[in-house]
């Protein structure tokens, strides 16, 4: 039993707690297997023991309280970048050149860029935040592209003006009566 007390307090040494928290319970379900113990030895040695299995278990405590403030502040991370990102996007004016929608593109991307940083959250709030910051992207996104299928309804009108004023040039490139035909074209 003094020898998986031993190994118990080395638990203390190393820095993997799935392998801590793996090795405690075996050790203490060995130390429950193991014989008994002369009755004047007992109160000393469970005493040393669980002094050993409470400091194991604090340290992974401790380990899991750090990861619970990492997630936490991660999330508080998420949040506010989702806060930019929503006032961003509602405070664009109304955007006329593409180089304006590049621009604010950029900005954007940068607001991914810096999201993808952040490390996890708890699962549900992350899973809630992810599911908001993407759909203010999705609708940055269908703004532009809304942006970009009116210049191109409007460059595809002014192609099909051009067609037929190439046509009408062609139906007369053969005519004879050059004047009416210079001023024409």
């Amino acid at each position: 039993k003094e020898a998986l007390i031993q190994k118990i307090k080395a638990l203390l040494e190393n820095n993997n707690i799935k392998e801590i928290e793996a090795a405690i319970k075996a050790l203490q379900n060995e130390f429950d297997e193991t014989g008994p113990v002369p009755q004047e030895e007992w109160e000393s040695l469970k005493e040393i023991y669980w002094e050993s299995v409470k400091a194991v278990y604090t340290k992974i405590k401790e380990y899991y309280d750090v990861k619970r403030e990492e997630l936490r502040v991660n999330i508080d991370k998420k949040q506010a970048l989702l806060k930019e990102t929503q006032d961003f996007i509602s405070n664009m004016v109304e955007v006329k050149s593409a180089k304006e929608w590049e621009d604010l593109t950029k900005v954007l991307l940068g607001f991914q860029d810096s999201w993808k940083k952040i490390g996890f959250g708890t699962k549900k709030e992350n899973e809630e935040l992810w599911t908001a910051f993407r759909n203010e992207c999705d609708q940055f996104f269908s703004a532009k592209k809304s942006f970009y299928e009116t210049i191109r309804h409007e460059q595809a009108k002014l192609a099909d003006a051009k067609r037929k004023l190439i046509d009408k040039v062609v139906s007369i490139k053969d005519s004879t009566d050059w004047k009416a035909t210079t001023e024409a074209i």
